[in-house]
């Protein structure tokens, strides 16, 4: 069981490291000894350029620009000396609206500054003023003072409510492109916040109920997300338990928010692990032998991708590989456009593989492994004495009856001898110890989740008549 951080917290974590020093910056900025902006404006500006919801916001600023001009110069306002306070802008509100300017008509107030123009009336929250200032700051600082004085040159020039709309728009897109190269995509964060939202109603923690749960009720909403298939469910929440434990390391040392690329804490609900023992073994050295076959590698990578979540995920990824599985062919059947009758018995006929089955595979996988390496060892030991006797020890025998029943590339007698071979098995034997740790591990996980260990038809009828009902829901048929 996997306990989650908060959405801001995974979003600011994926901030890049130049956007977060700016951020960091203005926070750090101080006048006279005095923070130039309050902690708190500070911490609303990361939350709002993190969740990409500035928009609202840069409206509100050109506004206060607005009411800044008309008491006189609204840069001095903005970086004149002294802290950025609400009081500072309640005082520009009163200068104002004492000028008596006709048109846009400034109306002072306790908490508000009211702008009455031609075309509309705005009301601006002199509280948020400090945050208002400090999104400003992050605009110069970001996308250039120069883009933030073009984007404001006509509204002060001609003050209008829809000029204002017309400066924030401006604003917003400049922001969003600068933000391109520093940020999470929006994909992402659809992604992130529906899984969180869910993980707060049901007590935060990701476990095989959980995402059992989440794809019932998002499979059958079209709004939900590219959440349809089970399988999609599944990566999304090994990647959001990756997420959530870089999240977690880096507030346990109390890390500063960039991390070494933009976007790594984040980005991982889409893309998955950085380094991977299939990959390190289908790559150069260890590329010059076929240590998996093709079947192998598929059976293996559920289990080898998800990682340290496979450990909280045991019995979604046995899901996963029984029921998404057969919800792949029926996503392809209705491509094929397979009529009400026929998707109904595709439905009805199951899974082509029992849950017994598929950990029958993770043994077979287990004995497989054991072979290779033993093999490895052979090669790697050929011409030193492992053991006693002449031949090694019954050891080296072990290894050598190993290597001598493979017949795949790499294995044969006199190619096994070849320098880049011998590298080749040199380079596999620690991605392969790493892949028959994850496996084992896994099998052992799957074994403690049935009484007795192995008797998997209970679960197995169960989920069997849920994921029928379900499929039947999604894709028509006889339900």
């Amino acid at each position: 069981m996997h306990d989650t951080v908060s959405p801001t917290a995974l979003l600011q974590s994926g901030v890049s490291p130049d956007l977060a020093q700016a951020l960091r910056a203005i926070g750090e900025e101080t006048v006279d000894g005095a923070p130039r902006f309050p902690a708190a404006a500070c911490g609303q500006l990361a939350r709002l350029v993190a969740c990409r919801s500035y928009s609202p916001t840069l409206l509100e600023l050109c506004h206060l620009v607005v009411v800044a001009d008309a008491a006189g110069d609204w840069q001095q306002a903005f970086w004149g000396s002294g802290p950025v306070r609400a009081d500072r802008f309640r005082a520009l509100a009163a200068a104002a609206a004492a000028r008596g300017r006709q048109l846009p008509r400034i109306t002072a107030e306790a908490h508000a500054a009211r702008i009455a123009y031609a075309d509309g009336l705005f009301s601006v929250s002199l509280p948020r003023a400090p945050l208002l200032a400090a999104l400003l700051e992050l605009m110069v600082s970001t996308i250039g003072f120069v883009a933030v004085d073009d984007a404001l040159a006509p509204l002060l020039a001609a003050p209008r409510a829809a000029a204002a709309g017309e400066a924030a728009n401006a604003l917003s897109r400049a922001l969003y492109d600068h933000l391109r190269d520093h940020l999470p995509t929006a994909q992402v964060q659809r992604k992130l916040t529906a899984l969180t939202a869910f993980l707060d109603q049901g007590g935060g923690a990701i476990d095989d109920a959980t995402v059992l749960a989440f794809w019932l009720e998002a499979s059958a909403n079209p709004g939900a997300g590219d959440f349809r298939t089970f399988a999609a469910v599944v990566r999304a929440f090994v990647n959001l338990w990756r997420a959530v434990d870089l999240a977690r390391g880096r507030q346990a040392v109390d890390a500063p928010l960039p991390l070494e690329n933009p976007g790594e804490v984040v980005e991982t609900l889409l893309a998955g692990e950085d380094e991977s023992p299939l990959a390190a073994l289908a790559a150069p050295p260890a590329a010059a032998v076929k240590f998996l076959n093709g079947r192998e590698i598929a059976d293996l990578e559920p289990v080898v991708e998800a990682g340290a979540a496979a450990a909280d995920l045991p019995l979604s990824l046995l899901r996963c590989e029984v029921f998404g599985r057969q919800q792949n062919r029926l996503v392809e059947a209705t491509r094929r456009r397979l009529d009400g009758r026929a998707m109904g018995a595709a439905i009805d006929a199951g899974p082509e593989d029992t849950y017994a089955a598929r950990r029958a595979v993770l043994d077979r996988l287990l004995a497989h492994l054991e072979r290779v390496l033993r093999a490895a060892y052979h090669v790697l030991a050929r011409g030193r004495r492992t053991g006693t006797g002449r031949d090694g020890g019954a050891e080296a025998e072990e290894c050598a009856r190993a290597f001598g029943g493979l017949s795949r590339r790499g294995f044969g007698e006199a190619e096994s001898r070849d320098t880049a071979v011998v590298a080749g098995f040199a380079a596999a034997v620690d991605p392969l110890l790493q892949i028959r740790a994850r496996l084992a591990g896994h099998a052992r996980r799957l074994d403690g989740l049935v009484p007795p260990a192995g008797d998997w038809q209970r679960q197995f009828d169960a989920d069997r008549a849920l994921f029928l009902t379900q499929f039947h829901l999604l894709y028509g048929g006889n339900a």
